[in-house]
């Protein structure tokens, strides 16, 4: 009998652990605990209709042309510690991704692989929960 109910205590805080709002939703929210828990349960739902937990483990047959062709990278981590991630979109070449066979749709799944390996992998528990990113667009040659 303390085998199952250990089992059950186990089960229940598996499932709180699942629903547990991130601490990036909430403060995201300015700490409204609603509107971070509808926030949560979307994004929730759109990571499991979409496979993003397993997308690190995905071939991704577009990923050298896509970082010839879309010239982005992580350049250093602020004084406070947030991975600071450059785009130069002026020097993005459309043309050649497109003659490739690359669609939006296959840029899409890489953004998402690139945005789960930089909160997987280089900013990963226990920081990951409170970590930021500083995003610089680096525009020149944009017309």
């Amino acid at each position: 009998m303390a085998f199952l109910i250990r089992f059950i205590d186990q089960l229940d805080a598996d499932d709180d652990e699942k629903n547990a709002v991130p601490l990036k939703f909430i403060q995201g929210c300015f700490n409204d605990m609603v509107e971070a828990r509808r926030r949560w349960d979307i994004t929730r739902q759109w990571r499991e209709e979409n496979g993003v937990d397993a997308i690190l483990g995905e071939p991704q047959p577009y990923f050298d042309l896509i970082k010839e062709c879309y010239p982005h990278f992580w350049i250093c981590r602020s004084k406070t510690g947030s991975v600071v991630y450059v785009e130069q979109s002026g020097k993005v070449d459309a043309a050649r991704m497109l003659s490739s066979g690359l669609s939006v749709d296959d840029l899409v799944r890489y953004y998402v692989f690139l945005t789960e390996y930089t909160w997987t992998k280089l900013s990963p528990e226990p920081d990951g929960d409170a970590s930021k990113s500083i995003s610089v667009f680096d525009i020149d040659g944009v017309t």
